[in-house]
């Protein structure tokens, strides 16, 4: 017998969140389980390397989802590596958006202090 993951479904009268939706008393909070912070919160939960659709990515950078298509459609193609599921649904891997982010730093030189006296 194969072991059953652990539920990930909160109470009801948590407010937490149950795939990219805030569940309130009442069920699905429709007004909120959008909102790009509930959407880059529930993105970043669960599976350590799981898909995230372009509207999660697009949260999570505080970027509009047509900026991740328009670097989709780029010669060459920018921003994260993707993996086209289907001609209307693409997907990304977890770790490979955290990549592309890691590469994407700058570093800058801390201040250089002044000598006393000068």
């Amino acid at each position: 017998m194969m072991p059953q993951p652990p539920s990930r479904t909160p109470a009801p009268d948590t407010g937490a969140f149950v795939g990219p939706f805030a569940v309130g008393a009442s069920g699905v909070d429709s007004e909120s389980a959008l909102h790009p912070t509930n959407v880059a919160n529930a993105a970043w939960a669960g599976d350590a390397d799981g898909l995230l659709s372009t509207e999660e990515v697009a949260a999570l950078l505080g970027v509009d989802p047509s900026t991740l298509r328009r670097w989709r459609n780029a010669k060459p193609p920018e921003g994260p590596t993707f993996v086209p599921i289907s001609e209307r649904v693409t997907k990304y891997w977890r770790s490979d958006v955290l990549g592309w982010l890691s590469r994407m730093r700058v570093v800058t030189a801390a201040p250089a202090t002044k000598k006393a006296g000068h």
